[in-house]
């Protein structure tokens, strides 16, 4: 004998059936719709609407960069035409930008919908160097070769070699730097070279080639500003042609050596001969 279903317990295992399946249709619609927004927006960054048309090269501030710079920049960026926005890696393209030796710093942005900015600051040049080549390095402030140096430079020369490649620090050169800041303008005529003696028991000394045999002892880089202005006081009053060394290394007991044979001659020449 069969036994009878309920109509109550019927219809409500029907109802909730329907609305096992209703749900199911919900989710399977929601996943759907991700899907559709996915492959949709998907397709949006593929749009030639938001391909990289244009490549904006700009110096920092009001910095001009010239034709060979920019070149360059272009090159190591390496920013194809066509390629999608959202494929661009700012980060990476900066990375590229900053290897180039004289860069010292760099920015890229992308401009919707089919600009990339870059803009490059340079390393300004300090300094200069020799090289392995035989002609002329430059550095900055922070001793990092940046290039060659033109012929023409007035920057001070450090009387020393460059000994690493270049975008890397020349550490030796790091006190001749700060000493080739340090000079005036005025002073930089009477001086030949910056030397440095990297080695030297008590730290790095630094000195100065003068115009002629005269040579400047300047110590170490501690006041150097005091040290230049005393070199600068001997020079006004001073005739080069017979001094040997200028010790300035103690700031306020300025030392100046003779040549005793250079004065003998000097002094006999300026007399007159009386028979």
């Amino acid at each position: 004998m069969a036994i009878g279903i309920d109509p109550r317990l019927r219809a409500r295992r029907v109802a909730v059936r329907r609305a096992e399946g209703r749900r199911r249709l919900r989710v399977l619609l929601s996943i759907v719709g991700i899907v559709v927004v996915t492959v949709a927006a998907w397709g949006v960054t593929r749009s030639p609407l938001l391909d990289l048309d244009h490549v904006r090269i700009a110096g920092e501030g009001s910095a001009e960069l010239s034709a060979d710079r920019i070149a360059e920049i272009e090159a190591a960026a390496a920013l194809e035409a066509g390629t999608p926005l959202f494929d661009l890696d700012p980060a990476e393209v900066e990375s590229a930008i900053l290897d180039l030796p004289w860069v010292a710093r760099a920015e890229v942005r992308r401009d919707w919908p089919g600009t990339v900015r870059l803009t490059v600051a340079e390393r300004e040049a300090v300094a200069v160097l020799g090289t392995t080549g035989g002609g002329l390095g430059l550095v900055d402030a922070q001793g990092v070769r940046i290039g060659s140096a033109p012929s023409d430079t007035t920057l001070p020369l450090l009387a020393l070699a460059a000994s690493v490649p270049l975008g890397e620090v020349e550490t030796d050169a790091l006190p001749g730097v700060a000493v080739a800041m340090a000079i005036p303008e005025d002073l930089r005529v009477w001086i030949e070279a910056v030397t440095v003696d990297a080695d030297a028991p008590g730290g790095p000394m630094v000195g100065l080639d003068l115009i002629g045999t005269a040579e400047v002892e300047l110590g170490s880089v501690d006041l150097i500003d005091d040290k230049l202005a005393a070199v600068r006081a001997i020079l006004e009053g001073a005739v080069l042609t017979c001094i040997e060394v200028i010790d300035v290394a103690v700031a306020d007991l300025t030392t100046v050596t003779r040549d005793p044979a250079c004065e003998a001659e000097a002094t006999s020449t300026e007399t007159p001969h009386v028979d």
